[in-house]
């Protein structure tokens, strides 16, 4: 039997009626932000200023409200090369050494944001470049971390454009050892062993990229995603609307892994800190997000 017209327009209604709200709930999303679990409030937020839940390797944290609400400050301890037990060469200098981490928040796969304004404490010093970062992975007994960190003056000086944002994991795998340099400890000390010949350290590896937009002293969000054994990183310079990709890379860890999160920044170097949050995901989760993304 065919559907009475008045019955057939009810349903269309209902059809339309339903869509609507479909469409409302969309708009309502779309309102929250296109960041994955916004909708459902899996962020956790870092409140920064909780300055007791911070421990800190060779850094000192302290909060800073000159340079605004919820800002903290990071910087390294006086000694400005703290030393650290790599494996099989004993004590060495360490050069991403110097950072703090929440005490007990552990994180495997998912996304952890930050603000970072970094500069030289030295500001004649040329030899410090600003740099500033995330450490995540890191092992409770500091025996490894991974990093994602970023070289803001290498943006505006000549030839650094492709070396401002470094994937590395310490102790053993550093920048210096992934552009292909080689050490070897020879009567108690580290000596360098690179052949020159056949490696150029000055020239940037797989693990470093370009984080077009920052520059010393200027506010820019780091965006660190780990998805299992891929380790992506966005930047968005302050003003700007969206996030820009600058770096894909291969964990060195083992995709199951997990540790704690911090903040790194250089000796010699002031860095600050504001707006910090993660969200944990799924390793499938975390790479369905990152395919969806330019």
């Amino acid at each position: 039997m065919n559907e009475a017209p008045a019955a057939r327009a009810g349903t269309a209604a209902d059809r339309i009626a339903r869509a609507a709200v479909a469409c409302m709930a969309l708009v309502a999303l779309a309102a929250q932000g296109d960041e994955p679990g916004s909708t459902d409030s899996s962020w956790t937020v870092i409140d920064l200023q909780q300055l007791a839940q911070f421990a800190t390797r060779d850094a000192v944290v302290t909060a800073a409200p000159d340079r605004g609400p919820g800002v903290i400050r990071v910087s390294a301890v006086d000694d400005p090369w703290p030393v650290f037990d790599y494996p099989g060469l004993g004590r060495q200098m360490c050069d991403n050494c110097t950072f703090i981490h929440l005490r007990g928040v552990t994180f495997d796969d998912g996304i952890i944001e930050v603000d970072i304004n970094s500069q030289r404490t030295v500001a004649e010093d040329r030899e410090q470049k600003g740099f500033a970062g995330l450490i995540f992975n890191l092992d409770p007994a500091m025996r490894s971390w991974e990093s994602v960190y970023f070289r803001p003056h290498y943006m505006v000086e000549a030839g650094g454009e492709g070396k401002s944002v470094q994937y590395v994991r310490m102790p053993g795998e550093n920048w210096f050892f992934l552009r292909g340099g080689s050490a070897a400890l020879k009567d108690g000390e580290l000596v360098d062993t690179t052949n020159y010949q056949e490696v150029d350290v000055d020239k940037p590896s797989k693990y470093e990229g370009t984080a077009k937009g920052i520059a010393p002293g200027q506010w820019f969000t780091a965006r660190i995603v780990v998805a299992g054994d891929e380790v992506v990183a966005f930047v968005r310079p302050e003003g700007a609307r969206e996030f820009s990709r600058v770096l894909r890379v291969d964990s060195f860890n083992e995709p199951a892994a997990t540790g704690l999160i911090g903040f790194y920044t250089e000796p010699l170097n002031t860095t600050f800190f504001r707006n910090a949050r993660y969200l944990r995901m799924s390793a499938q989760e975390a790479a369905a997000w990152l395919a969806r993304e330019p």
